[in-house]
């Protein structure tokens, strides 16, 4: 994952969220960048969706790359009261 990371910053990522080594409110506080209006989540493990949601600016943008094989749970209404676009896609 260090690499996938160090690949995401050489292409303009302003800030990696490691939700397994601790507090992302904390994480996302400590970056001293507002809120992401862009979220990539690449984790595609349950929880991650949320998670990014969670974690977007209002009006911002959540692209899900990772694809979660198992059964997942998200709160709909919080990505509709931030007003955030979100996309799925699949790379071939």
């Amino acid at each position: 994952m260090e690499h996938r990371a160090k690949i995401a910053l050489e292409l303009g990522a302003t800030s990696i969220i490691w939700p397994h080594e601790g507090n992302v409110d904390e994480q996302i506080a400590d970056s001293s960048n507002p809120p992401p209006s862009v979220i990539f989540d690449c984790a595609g493990v349950p929880g991650s969706f949320q998670l990014a949601v969670d974690c977007s600016a209002f009006e911002g943008k959540v692209v899900i790359v990772g694809l979660c094989m198992g059964k997942d749970y998200y709160f709909p209404a919080k990505a509709l009261l931030k007003e955030i676009d979100v996309l799925f896609v699949i790379i071939s």
